[in-house]
């Protein structure tokens, strides 16, 4: 069975790339790939050799998020539907705060037991809570959605907010 990276320790990662026989050094590239360069696949990790991109991805895969929707509103507010492996469903939306930071409010559950009149994710009833990387992913997905947007000076988050009637 492969595993996600998102979902390894650093400990489990520096075992990985001990077991295949590459340099101590090589974990914290991979981890910088997952966390700060927000590589969508193995394949994207440029300063690996294609030889070991292969052996990694005989091993091991980087989870994403299936992007169903983006709505942008006219004061820069942005709202993402995100899809999960298991067919559910989250939002996260992204809050300008001015000066080139937002915050962030991420989803903690597919789903509500709240069932808050007003919002639509009460209404489906509490699906399931998220795993840890189904709430890393999210973060990721935000930050390659700014970069996107000013790829030398992305904006930052600067407060993320989770979201369910029970974060």
């Amino acid at each position: 069975m492969k595993i996600n990276f998102k979902q390894s320790s650093e400990e489990e990662i520096h075992r990985l790339v001990e077991e295949l026989g590459e340099k101590p050094y090589r974990a914290r590239q991979i981890i910088d790939w997952v966390y700060k360069k927000f590589a969508v696949s193995i394949d994207g990790m440029t300063d690996l050799s294609k030889d070991l991109r292969r052996r990694l991805k005989e091993k091991a895969f980087i989870s994403n998020l299936y992007v169903l929707k983006v709505q942008e509103s006219r004061d820069g507010t942005v709202k993402f539907l995100f899809g999960l492996e298991d067919g559910e469903a989250i939002e996260s939306v992204l809050i300008p705060n001015g000066r080139g930071k937002f915050t962030l409010c991420i989803s903690s559950q597919a789903g509500c037991a709240l069932g808050c009149v007003f919002c639509m994710t009460g209404r489906q009833g509490l699906r399931r809570n998220l795993r840890a990387y189904e709430i890393i992913d999210q973060v990721i997905a935000a930050r390659r959605h700014l970069r996107s947007l000013s790829p030398d000076a992305a904006p930052s988050i600067a407060n993320i907010v989770f979201m369910g009637g029970n974060p």
